[in-house]
């Protein structure tokens, strides 16, 4: 018999490689070659079971009338192919099974047809599965009487597309547009649209069902005639949103006007900036976003209201997802990660394949470049077939194409197989370039977790390098060595999603959204508000209406929740101010926003505004009634409590003169005068804004007593709402001093000269502390030395001087540099300036992440990135910006020294270095004074060190990190010589970045694991394993708390006989450590 198609798929080309295609069930019609006769040649034509089958390579041609069966060939039929079977049939261009149905026609076969059947594995019933079931009823409630975009949330795997084709029927829907991202994402949906997917197979729909007529577009279609064709002949035409963002207006008018659907499928890419516009051309209530997840990869929210969520949590207890095998390694080295990872993922698909699972091993880069870089690691594999893949890869279709037929068992590419791309043995995921959104990370995995009904298939696995894993805090429980990716997956998703799902739940109690010209979830205000007091537990938010007028504002809405959250948008046609146009004009925006909260204890109303001078008493007054009260005077400085090292931005005051009161506002250096004038009595303090730390976080806040509170941050309704709760309860808190703000405050000065202070340290710019170790390189001499082992330290440090001069030294390198103040002219004054310079030593280049900077001296003097010097008052250098203690530190307690008896130790010598230890050491005798109280004893000696030793502790729910800080003798001796202090104190108060840096403490020390003096090598763990360190490195990626303590070790010093001196200046890092980390130092000494 010869081969012929199965489908009856009947396709017409328009305006280019469009096309519109439609099935008609399966053919059961049959050739024999061999018996055949062949009536003429031209056209050919033969007879068979007494019926004529024409066959033509040609779309257009005269068709018999008597020839009932029409098929396309790829060459042009001869004899001899059909005799001997080799004539190759590609589809059907005539059946007796076609029919000329209108799509309206279609649209009313569906009636009554689908059959909502839910599956039950146990009894072997093939149907719907949950969360599609789930789906479909949501979409069909909402079709009743839809207000809103709806969003439809089903993991990948859950079977999103078969949802689609569910509704399509159910709904009846007349004419459906589906955009997709990609290109091969609109062939795969296309061709499940086409027939219908698993709904016919599964008994889901009838069996006497019409298929629906489907177009899909593939390139640009500019004819308005042609678009009024397309959609005319189709049920479901399918897209590319870029295709559809470059349609004329007149295009998009008719679109909008022609479809009763759009369904966005992967719609978390809909925010960009191209999608955003486009689908807001159409009617809200025809739209329908479908995605695995409701977060956007530009970070901004979905707009619409959620129909349905399906959580990754349910979809994986349900058995959508297979098991995830996490398998990491560690390597600090690029190139050889890259390899170790080919290396662990080559090993598991050879293990899965001898297991008899059918898998494929997909390595994922971040671009072509480094595809092209990474596939060199899996060329040694030939066996497996490996093939490179990115948007610039000759032949990329075909390839593709050999993917799917499983001809490549190793696959290297870039983003776009690993989304919207279907292939269920894709199992082994080697993550090269690790991806570091939430949203594109359970996206990613989902490809490779998806169930299947191939029973070859087994568990997924991943491979990641733990050295350098995402920043973003909810990634990092994914990367520690033992994590359960099978719990912490769902876990992420589901809290996120809810995250999502709250907002948008909040903006649902919202009434008249559909009116609104301003969307809601865009509105972000700055966190600020005036606080009334309510006398009444009853509100009227519709009397909002009363106080604004249509003559004042061209444009007035206003929407509430009837909860507690009234939203009022108002628009002013105005002039511009730069011309004489009468037909120019802005639109000038403003929003108020007003939070009614209710307590036991209090009831307030919150307002903001960003409207100038606004008087918001007429709006209280209106809705709540005229005797509420606004929160004025001292009490709204409580606001404050919390803030630690607050540094004040601007400062105002009143001072009573002559019977008058007086007002006076000062600003950058000037506020230190307003705040002593302030403590000494003579101005009361009016307003004052400042940013310092609350909780650990970085925080802008500031307050007026005449009744504001504010701050620079901003957030969406709900963050807002969640502020205002915060606020309001600082204010009401009777057992807050508002005074305490005062003593709270730095004194900030900018200087063109250092200050008379022994400086004892410097470090890095704090924010080059915001990314891991790994983002940074120096280069010296030709050789990269890793940011975690290189040191920057002062030098010359036992007198003041007029300069700074430290070193950053390596190994076997150092590089001392100053730095200088000075004051240059500018247009309207002087300004206060430094330089950074090198005196001696090799160059150094700087890669700080993406920059690379051919001399470290240009990074130092970029941006005021200069490094921060530290004093022995506890006072600091920033740049130019000089910041001192408001009051004067305690000194450190005698009773708090910890005295050791230190015989036979050589106090001159401070390193035991490498074994053979040297035993007569500070290094070695302490080490083994405290070697048995810690699970891991770490040797961290030398440059980029975080402490000489560092002990580790697990206790329950918190893991103790203890970092001692050793330093020898001034020529051995006992005595109170205070330069012995100045660099250990340094160097115990630069520690104290561990605590905001706790989760990359165990990268740090497992990326040191050997130690290296005069030629020897020797690990650094004294007791203990690095298999020790991996656990607690996991331990802290699973939010386990770590707890910081910070030690000095100087037998220079006697407990008994310690001078003022140097316990004021222990007392000043003592104070430094315990303000600004709550954390304790504790000094050893001798007796």
């Amino acid at each position: 018999m010869l081969t012929i198609p199965k489908s009856i798929l009947i396709q017409k080309f328009f305006a280019g490689k469009n096309k519109t295609i439609r099935y008609y069930g399966e053919n059961d019609f049959s050739v024999d070659n061999e018996s055949a006769t062949i009536i003429s040649t031209e056209p050919f034509i033969v007879e068979t079971n007494g019926q004529k089958v024409m066959f033509t390579n040609k779309l257009v041609e005269d068709i018999p009338a008597d020839c009932q069966y029409v098929l396309k060939t790829r060459l042009k039929p001869r004899k001899s192919m059909l005799r001997t079977g080799n004539l190759e049939c590609i589809e059907w261009l005539k059946h007796p099974n076609v029919t000329n149905d209108t799509p309206e026609e279609i649209v009313s076969s569906w009636k009554g047809k689908f059959l909502y059947k839910k599956e039950d594995p146990d009894n072997e019933i093939e149907g719907l599965r949950t969360p599609q079931l789930g789906a479909i009823y949501a979409f069909m409630s909402n079709a009743q009487e839809p207000k809103d975009r709806g969003i439809i949330v089903m993991p990948t795997g859950t079977g999103k597309t078969e949802t689609m084709l569910s509704v399509l029927v159910a709904n009846q829907c007349k004419k459906v547009l589906v955009t997709v991202p990609y290109d091969p994402l609109r062939e795969q949906l296309a061709n499940k649209f086409i027939k219908l997917g698993i709904l016919p197979k599964f008994k889901i729909v009838s069996d006497d069902i019409m298929f629906p007529s489907v177009s899909v577009i593939s390139n640009g279609i500019d004819n308005i005639n042609d678009w009024k064709q397309v959609i005319a002949n189709s049920n479901v035409v399918i897209t590319t949103m870029n295709l559809l963002a470059g349609v004329s207006p007149e295009i998009r008018n008719l679109i909008t006007d022609r479809f009763s659907n759009i369904f966005i499928d992967e719609a978390h890419h809909s925010e960009a900036h191209t999608w955003s516009e486009l689908i807001d051309c159409f009617d809200k209530r025809k739209v329908t976003l479908f995605t695995a997840t409701p977060f956007r990869n530009d970070g901004r929210k979905l707009q619409g209201k959620f129909l349905y969520t399906f959580s990754l949590k349910s979809a994986q207890e349900q058995g959508y997802y297979k098991k995830i095998d996490f398998l990491p390694i560690r390597e600090y080295d690029k190139k050889k990660a890259d390899k170790a990872i080919a290396e662990k993922a080559v090993a598991r698909l050879k293990a899965d394949l001898e297991d008899g699972h059918n898998h494929i091993l997909m390595a994922r880069c971040s671009t072509k470049a480094r595809a092209e870089e990474v596939y060199q690691y899996y060329t040694q594999y030939a066996d497996y077939n490996p093939v490179v893949v990115h948007s610039q890869i000759a032949n990329g279709s075909a390839i593709i194409k050999d993917i799917k037929k499983l001809k490549h068992r190793i696959i290297v590419c870039v983003n776009m197989l690993g989304e919207g791309f279907d292939l269920p043995q894709m199992k082994i995921a080697a993550v090269h370039d690790e991806r570091q959104s939430l949203p594109i990370t359970l996206q990613f995995i989902g490809r490779f977790t998806r169930t299947s009904a191939d029973d070859n298939l087994g568990n997924a696995s991943l491979i990641v390098n733990l050295a350098n894993p995402p920043i973003a805090d909810q990634l990092r429980d994914l990367y520690s060595k033992d994590s359960d990716w099978n719990i912490l997956l769902p876990q992420i998703s589901d809290q996120a999603t809810q995250e999502e799902v709250d907002f948008n739940q909040m903006l649902a109690e919202f009434n008249h959204l559909d009116n609104s010209v301003i969307p809601f979830h865009e509105i972000e205000p700055a966190l600020s508000s005036v606080i009334y007091r309510i006398p009444k537990r009853e509100w009227n938010p519709d009397n909002w209406k009363s106080v604004f007028s249509e003559n004042d504002y061209d444009y007035i809405f206003g929407d509430c929740n009837h909860k507690n959250t009234l939203v009022i948008t108002l628009g002013k046609t105005e002039k511009v101010e730069w011309g004489k146009f009468e037909e120019i004009q802005n639109v000038k925006w403003d929003v108020i926003l007003l939070y009614w909260y209710v307590t036991p204890t209090y009831n307030h109303a919150y307002l903001n505004t960003s409207l100038d001078s606004y008087d918001s008493k007429k709006l209280i007054d209106a809705i709540f009634g005229e005797d509420c009260e606004k929160i004025t005077g001292e009490n709204l400085f409580r606001c404050f409590s919390g803030v630690s090292r607050l540094a004040v931005m601007n400062f105002g005051g009143r001072k009573a003169r002559q019977g008058d009161i007086s007002f006076k506002s000062y600003y950058g250096k000037d506020v230190q005068e307003g705040i002593s004038l302030t403590e000494q009595g003579t101005l009361t303090k009016n307003n004052l804004f400042g940013n310092g730390y609350r909780n650990g976080k970085k925080t802008s806040i500031g307050c007026s007593i005449k009744g504001k509170v504010w701050s620079y941050m901003r957030g969406n309704l709900k963050v807002y709402v969640d502020w205002c709760k915060k606020i309001g309860k600082l204010i009401e808190d009777n057992n807050i001093d508002p005074n305490i703000v005062l003593q709270n405050t730095l004194k900030v000065v900018k200087i063109d000269t250092l200050p008379k202070v022994m400086p004892i340290s410097v470090d890095w710019d704090s924010d080059i502390y915001q990314y891991p170790e790994q983002s940074y390189i120096l280069t010296i001499n030709g050789k990269e030395h890793p940011f975690f082992d290189v040191e920057l330290h002062l030098t010359e440090t036992n007198e003041i001087r007029d300069e700074i001069f430290f070193e950053i030294a390596t190994e076997d390198t150092i590089t001392k540099f100053k730095i200088s103040y000075s004051t240059i002219e500018e247009s309207g004054g002087h300004k206060c300036t430094y330089h950074v310079s090198k005196v001696t030593g090799p160059n150094i280049e700087f890669q700080c992440r993406s920059k690379r900077f051919v001399d470290i001296c240009d990074y130092f003097n970029d941006g005021n990135n200069a490094p921060v010097v530290f004093f022995a008052d506890g006072s600091q250098l920033f740049a130019n910006n000089y910041v001192e203690l408001h009051e004067s530190s305690t000194p450190f307690l005698q009773d708090n020294l910890i005295p050791l008896d230190w015989t036979g130790v050589n106090l001159s010598k401070e390193s035991q270095h490498v074994a053979p230890y040297e035993q007569d050491s500070i290094h070695y005798f302490f080490a083994q004074h405290i070697m048995n109280e810690f699970d891991v004893l770490y040797d961290d000696d030398n440059s980029g060190e975080m402490a000489d030793l560092v002990g580790i502790k697990d206790e329950g729910t918190v893991i103790h990190l203890h970092l001692y800080h050793l330093k020898y003798a001034k020529d051995g001796i006992v005595s109170n010589n205070i330069t012995n202090f100045y660099e250990v104190c340094g160097q115990a108060q630069k520690s104290l970045k561990w605590k905001e840096r706790n989760r990359d403490v165990f990268n740090h020390l497992l990326a040191r694991k050997e130690k290296t003096y005069a030629g020897r090598t020797g690990t650094r763990i004294l007791h203990g394993t690095y298999d020790d360190l991996e656990s607690f490195a996991s331990a802290a990626n699973w939010k386990k708390t770590i707890k910081l303590h910070i030690y000095i070790v100087q037998p220079a010093l006697s407990k008994s006989n310690a001078s003022e001196a140097i316990m004021q200046l222990l007392g000043c890092v003592a104070d430094f450590m315990k303000d600004t980390g709550a954390v304790d130092l504790k000094v050893y000494c001798s007796e």
